[in-house]
């Protein structure tokens, strides 16, 4: 696993980049005289922060507040303009000159922090003259180690409730668990434990479920079976496995530097998004009977599909703008616990309601595709269930520091089990019954049941046939060749509940043989 991770260090080596992560650095300057910088899941026992601060002696006293969380602490200051800068402080009691279990005071006077003043020159170039610049700053470089009796969130503050100038402060900490050199450990919080893991092992998976499925389309491509919703399907699980990739090169290079790369993982949620809507969508058409009982959509059809979904990915990249720029790490612990995590699930519950309604309706007009229908109905309600579920009981039953490692590893097999079911369900060895694309990409998607049975309604004929992507539904023969066209009448009282012009969008005849 070690060996894993290092390659894809390699691999993934132009996505690092330095932003808020459990190594924090920066340049804070505020006109604010409380400013939290950051949080962190520590262990009960092994927990370690270190500090190497500075800052210019005029805004000499700053101090570093360690706040967790208890609801007479964190929850009671942050965010709570009612309280005084006073008040948010003594939260955590009263403090000398030196260090508190939750206060330090970066001042030569402390012995804890370590702090000496030294002067800093800064040669600057104005025009044709160097001027020399010459400040007294504080330097302080202390580290400690962070006991609890369970895993808990701390909150890092910067404070000076006496300064009228506000913040200005040069900051570099290092926060960790585990034992230094701890590969999948020592740079996580605890609430990140084991991602890396199971994203490695979910990659795996669908690697070899992405191997057996374009073995599987070249099957159904060799006897004209390689169906457009097959073709989604494919694309929804290159998606996935592309976004497993990059999330597992971001988590490694985190695991050997501490430094996070937001970017990167927004890259990966972004191809994740993609297959999911992608599946989603190809659910959708074929729960609408696209390519089981039609081999078009009526243009009302068409129009429906093109406006959900249009406002589906439209509502996903909002959900994601706002995540990334009003997303509040002090107030939130992960994504599910915030406005975009409600609107994703909102999403989901609506796409599966338009999924029940269009199973209804084919299952009421083609009532001989049952045997396909009802497991995949079924299976895929649960599918679409099981993410929103599994949300709500982790946010009402488990505890803080469990919640994202939890939800990452159900959403990653949910996620496994909708390609496995599908890939299982439309396997080529499987009889028509249950696979039911058994008429082929070349020939009339033939409605009536006189028709019907003219095509084989059981296993699929092992006589290889030569692919034509270029038109969907033409007729051929195995060779590719045109054949006389097949006279099939279809009895429209035999679809009472639909128009004439809507019977024909399930078929297209082909031109009469020259």
């Amino acid at each position: 696993m070690r060996v894993l991770t290092v390659i894809s260090l390699l691999f993934c080596g132009c996505f690092i980049g330095i932003t808020n992560s459990k190594y924090v650095s920066g340049h804070l300057k505020s006109a604010e005289n409380w400013v939290f910088l950051t949080r962190f899941c520590f262990l009960s026992e092994i927990g370690k922060i270190r500090f190497k601060l500075s800052y210019p002696q005029t805004y000499e006293v700053q101090n570093i507040l360690m706040y967790f969380d208890s609801p007479g602490q964190w929850e009671a200051v942050y965010k709570n303009d009612s309280k005084t800068c006073e008040q948010k402080r003594a939260a955590l009691g009263e403090f000398d000159d030196d260090a508190s279990d939750q206060i330090y005071s970066l001042t030569q006077r402390s012995h804890f922090t370590n702090c000496i003043a030294s002067n800093l020159t800064i040669y600057t170039a104005a025009t044709q003259n160097i001027q020399i610049t010459k400040t007294r700053n504080v330097w302080c470089n202390f580290s400690m180690a962070v006991i609890g009796r369970r895993p808990r969130w701390w909150y890092v503050v910067i404070e000076n409730c006496q300064s009228i100038k506000g913040l200005n402060l040069k900051y570099e900490i290092w926060m960790t668990n585990g034992e230094p050199g701890d590969l999948f450990f020592e740079h996580f919080s605890a609430d990140e434990f084991y991602i890396l893991q199971v994203d490695m092992a979910f990659l795996f998976a669908h690697l070899f479920l992405l191997g057996l499925s374009l073995y599987f389309s070249y099957v159904l491509a060799d006897r004209q079976l390689f169906h457009t919703t097959y073709k989604m399907y494919l694309a929804a699980l290159s998606c996935e496995v592309f976004s497993l990739i990059i999330m597992c090169c971001a988590y490694g290079v985190y695991a050997q530097s501490g430094v996070e790369n937001r970017a990167a993982k927004y890259i990966g949620r972004v191809f994740e998004s993609g297959g999911v809507l992608t599946f989603e969508l190809m659910l959708i058409l074929l729960a609408k009977g696209y390519t089981v009982t039609r081999g078009r959509l009526s243009q009302s059809g068409t129009i429906k599909v093109t406006v959900f979904m249009t406002a589906y990915i439209i509502i996903y990249v909002v959900l994601f703008i706002y995540e990334a720029f009003f997303f509040d790490p002090g107030l939130v612990l992960y994504t599910y616990e915030s406005v975009p995590g409600y609107g994703l699930i909102v999403l989901r519950i609506l796409a599966w309601i338009w999924f029940t309604v269009s199973v209804f309706f084919t299952l009421k007009h083609y009532q001989e595709k049952g045997k396909f229908y009802f497991p995949f109905y079924i299976f895929y309600t649960i599918w679409f269930w099981a993410g929103p579920i599994i949300i709500l009981v982790a946010m009402t039953q488990m505890k803080p520091w469990v919640r994202e490692k939890v939800v990452n590893g159900v959403e990653n097999c949910v996620i496994f089990c909708g390609y496995l079911f599908f890939i299982i369900l439309t396997r080529p060895s499987a009889a028509n019954n249950n696979f039911p694309f058994h008429v082929r990409t070349a020939q009339i998607a033939i409605v009536n049941d006189q028709a019907l049975a003219d095509f084989p309604s059981n296993p699929y004929s092992d006589a290889p046939s030569r692919p034509n992507f270029t038109d969907l539904f033409v007729v051929s023969d195995n060779g590719g060749n045109p054949i006389p066209q097949r006279t099939a009448a279809v009895n429209i009282d035999a679809f009472p509940h639909e128009k004439e012009s809507d019977i024909f969008d399930h078929f297209t005849v082909a031109p009469p043989a020259s």
